[in-house]
C-alpha cells in the first residue's frame, strides 16, 4: 500500500497578515487573484496547499481543492481579516474533529512545512478491494457489450447499449480505476473527455495504451465509432443537458462524478440525468467507491468539511427523511379531508441562518442541496454572513420538511439607479430591482422594497401533496409585511410555471440564452403584495405594466429564437388566456434610444423591436440592417460576417447608428 494512504491530512491556520512559510516541493497556492481557476486542479494531487481566505473565502474552491491534498500533506489556511458566522461554523466543525484552530506562529508553520513527507507526485497505487471489484464489473460489462465471436450483431448475448455511472467522494480513485480498466482491455476503443486535458491526466497516465482526448466543446460534434466507449471524467462539470444529448448519441458511455457534485452542473447530473439513463441504455451499471486512496480512512479534515458544508447526509437528515415518509403516507387522506386540517398540522419559522443551531442549519441546507443542482458551499456562506438572506422553515412533527430561502432586495440607493440603467454598474445582490431597471427599462422599480424567493425545497417524499403550496403561501404572507412586491427567477418549465402561476405569480422576463448549466431559459416571475399604501399601489400598477408588455412581446421572443414556440408552448398558452384589455403601448422609442446610446445590448432591444415589426409589417424596411437583425434568428457574429463587417463589434456600432433615426417614427399600439 502506498505510504500516503496510511496517513491523515493536516491543517494549520495562520493570521491574515502572516507570510506564507517556505516550502521547497511542488505546492498549490490559491488566493484572491487565482481563485476562479481552482477547477483546473481537480484530479491532481499535492503534498502542500496554501489557501488564502484573508479577503475572500471561496468555499466552493476550498472544498474542491482540499480533495487534492494527499495523506500526510499539509493545508495552510490563511484566516479572514474579520471573523464571520460562516468562518465560526467552519472552526466549530474542525474543533469537533480534534483539529487545532488556534493561529499558528510563523516558526511553527515553517516547522510543519519542513516536516511534510516527500511522497512522489505519481505513485503507483495498489488497487483497493473496492477498485478490484469495480474493475471486474467493468470487464464483464465490456465483454457483454461486444459483438459475439461469430461476428453476428444479432447474437442474443450481445448487449446493445450500456452506461456506467461511477459515483464517489473526492480522493477515492475514480480516474485511477478508469485508467486500470483501459489497461486490462487492450482491444477497447475509447475516447476520454473531461473539462480539460490536464484534469484527465490521471486516466491518461495510468492507461499504458494511447487514448484519444476529446475536449468538452467537441462532444456534440464528434461522431461515435462502432462499439466505441466515451469516458467522461468529472462529469459533474459538464452541463446536464449536454450529457443528455450525449446519452442519446452514444451506445457505450462511462460517467464518473463526485457525490459532492456542487461544481457547475453537478447536482443537475445527480438529480436529473441519472434517473433518466434507463430510458437511453439497455443496461445501467452503478459503481460507488467509498474507501479513500489519497489519504487514510476516517480522515478528520474530510469529516469536518463534510459536516460543515452538508456534503453527506447526517443522522438527523436521515431521521427527517424517515419521518417524512410517515407524513406522506397520511397526507393524501388529510388532503382529502381538509386542506385546513393539513395547514394547521404545520408550523413555520422565519429566521436568519446564523440563528439556527448547527444541526438545524445542516438539516435545512441539506434539503436545499438535495433539491437544487446549483446549491453550493458558497451559498451556505452567503446565508450565514448576509443579513439580507433569510430562511422560512416548515416543520411537521418537530422535523424540518420544507425550506424557502428568501432575500430582501431594494430599494436601490439613489446614486446607483442611473449607472444601473445605463449598464455601467452591476452591484451584487438585488436581482429583481436590477432586472427591472436594466432589462425592463423601469427605473421606478428601484424605489420599491422587494422580496425574492431564491430557492424552495421539500423532502422528496412530500412533493405533490400540497406542502409546497402551503410553504409558498406562508412566504407570501410574510412578504405582505416586508415588501411591496415578491418575485423569483428560475429555469422555465411547464410544471414550475403552473406551480408559480397558481400562487398568483406572473412572468415578466424571459432570457433568450439558455443557462449553461441547466440548458433552460431563465424566467422572472413577480406578484404584487396587497395593500392600500402608495408603495403597494405603485407595485400593483408596475406589475400590470410589466406583465402586459411581456405578453405582447412574446411574438418577438419567438422571432429571435424560433425554438421558443415549441419549447415554451405553455407560456404562449398563458399569454393567450390573459384577459383582453386596452391595446398595449410598447415603449419602443425608449428602448431604441437606450440602444442607440449604448445603454443596453441588442438582446434587450430585439424582442420588442421584432414585435413592433411583425405586428406592423408596413414599418419593415428590407435594406435596414437593424430591422433585419431584429427579425433574424442568426447570431450577430454570423450576420456581421454575412454583411461584410470586420466583426461583431463593428456590426453592433452600425446597428446603434441605425437605431437613432427610428426613435422618431417607429411606434405601435
Amino acid at each position: 500500500m502506498s505510504s500516503f494512504r496510511q496517513h491523515f491530512r493536516n491543517l494549520i491556520i495562520i493570521a491574515a497578515d502572516q507570510d506564507w512559510p517556505e516550502y521547497a516541493g511542488a505546492k498549490l497556492q490559491l488566493s484572491t487573484a487565482n481563485l476562479s481557476s481552482y477547477r483546473q486542479h481537480l484530479g491532481e494531487q499535492y503534498n502542500c496547499i496554501f489557501f488564502s481566505a484573508a479577503t475572500t473565502f471561496h468555499a466552493d474552491a476550498f472544498l474542491a481543492i482540499s480533495g487534492t491534498l494527499a495523506g500526510g500533506g499539509l493545508l495552510v489556511l490563511q484566516a479572514p481579516v474579520h471573523s464571520t458566522p460562516a468562518w465560526q461554523r467552519l472552526l466549530h466543525y474542525l474543533q469537533q474533529q480534534g483539529i487545532n484552530t488556534q493561529l499558528t506562529s510563523p516558526a511553527d508553520a515553517q516547522h510543519y512545512c519542513d516536516s511534510i513527507p516527500d511522497w512522489p507526485r505519481e505513485t503507483a497505487l495498489t488497487p483497493t478491494a473496492e477498485q478490484s471489484a469495480a474493475l471486474t464489473e467493468l470487464q464483464q460489462l465490456h465483454t457483454l457489450s461486444q459483438v459475439g465471436t461469430n461476428g453476428d450483431p444479432s447474437n442474443a448475448n450481445t448487449l446493445k447499449s450500456c452506461v456506467v455511472v461511477i459515483n464517489a467522494p473526492r480522493g477515492r480513485g475514480k480516474s485511477t480505476l478508469l485508467g486500470l480498466w483501459l489497461n486490462t482491455q487492450p482491444e477497447l476503443n475509447a475516447v476520454v473527455c473531461s473539462p480539460s486535458k490536464r484534469q484527465a491526466a490521471q486516466i491518461l497516465a495510468t492507461a499504458t495504451q494511447p487514448v484519444a482526448f476529446l475536449p468538452p466543446d467537441r462532444l456534440l460534434e464528434y461522431t461515435p465509432q462502432a462499439q466505441q466507449w466515451l469516458i467522461i471524467d468529472e462529469a459533474a462539470s459538464i452541463p446536464s443537458h449536454i450529457l443528455a444529448t450525449v446519452a442519446e448519441r452514444w451506445q457505450r458511455l462511462v460517467l464518473a462524478t463526485t457525490t459532492e457534485g456542487y461544481e457547475s452542473a453537478g447536482r443537475g447530473f445527480l438529480l436529473r440525468l441519472q434517473t433518466k439513463l434507463p430510458n437511453y441504455f439497455q443496461q445501467v451499471l452503478n459503481i460507488e467507491l467509498h474507501q479513500p486512496i489519497r489519504w487514510r480512512a476516517g480522515d478528520p479534515l474530510e469529516a469536518a468539511l463534510n459536516a460543515c458544508f452538508c456534503l453527506q447526509r447526517t443522522p438527523s437528515t436521515s431521521t427527517t427523511a424517515d419521518s417524512s415518509k410517515e407524513v406522506a403516507q397520511g397526507s393524501n387522506a388529510m388532503a382529502r379531508g381538509s386542506q385546513q386540517q393539513l395547514k394547521h398540522s404545520l408550523r413555520y419559522r422565519i429566521c436568519h441562518a446564523a440563528e439556527l443551531s448547527h444541526a438545524e442549519l445542516s438539516e435545512a441546507f441539506s434539503l436545499l442541496t438535495t433539491a437544487h443542482y446549483q446549491t453550493s458551499p458558497n451559498d451556505l456562506q452567503l446565508l450565514l454572513n448576509d443579513s439580507a438572506q433569510q430562511l422560512v422553515l416548515q416543520y411537521q412533527q418537530q422535523q424540518i420538511i420544507g425550506v424557502c430561502w428568501i432575500a430582501s432586495e431594494g430599494p436601490l440607493a439613489a446614486e446607483l439607479v442611473t449607472p444601473i440603467y445605463e449598464g455601467k454598474r452591476r452591484p451584487p445582490g438585488n436581482l429583481l430591482p436590477q432586472t427591472m431597471v436594466f432589462h425592463l427599462r423601469e427605473p421606478s422599480a428601484a424605489t420599491l422594497p422587494m422580496l425574492r424567493i431564491v430557492r424552495i425545497a421539500l423532502q422528496p417524499e412530500l412533493q405533490g401533496h400540497g406542502f409546497g403550496s402551503l410553504l409558498l403561501n406562508s412566504v407570501c404572507e410574510f412578504a405582505e409585511t416586508q415588501a411591496a412586491l415578491i418575485g423569483t427567477s428560475f429555469g422555465g418549465s411547464e410544471s414550475l410555471h403552473n406551480f408559480w402561476y397558481r400562487a398568483g405569480f406572473q412572468p415578466v422576463r424571459l432570457g433568450l440564452q439558455k443557462d449553461a448549466a441547466s440548458g433552460m431559459r431563465s424566467l422572472v416571475y413577480v406578484k404584487p403584495c396587497s395593500g392600500s399604501t402608495e408603495t403597494a399601489k405603485q407595485a400593483h400598477s408596475l406589475t400590470i405594466q410589466l406583465v402586459t408588455t411581456f405578453a405582447a412581446t412574446l411574438i418577438g421572443y419567438a422571432a429571435a429564437a424560433p425554438a421558443i414556440s415549441n419549447e415554451l408552448h405553455w407560456l404562449l398558452a398563458w399569454r393567450d388566456n390573459l384577459p383582453s384589455g386596452a391595446p398595449v403601448n410598447l415603449p419602443i422609442q425608449q428602448f431604441l434610444a437606450d440602444f442607440a446610446a449604448g445603454f443596453i445590448p441588442f438582446a434587450v432591444l430585439q424582442p420588442m423591436l421584432a414585435t413592433v415589426l411583425l405586428q406592423s409589417p408596413q414599418l419593415q424596411r428590407p435594406d435596414n440592417l437593424l430591422m433585419l437583425a431584429a427579425l433574424s434568428s442568426k447570431s450577430l457574429s454570423a450576420l456581421a460576417k454575412e454583411h461584410g463587417f470586420s466583426g461583431k463589434s463593428e456590426f453592433i456600432t452600425e446597428l446603434r447608428t441605425l437605431a437613432q433615426p427610428l426613435t422618431q417614427h417607429l411606434t405601435l399600439r
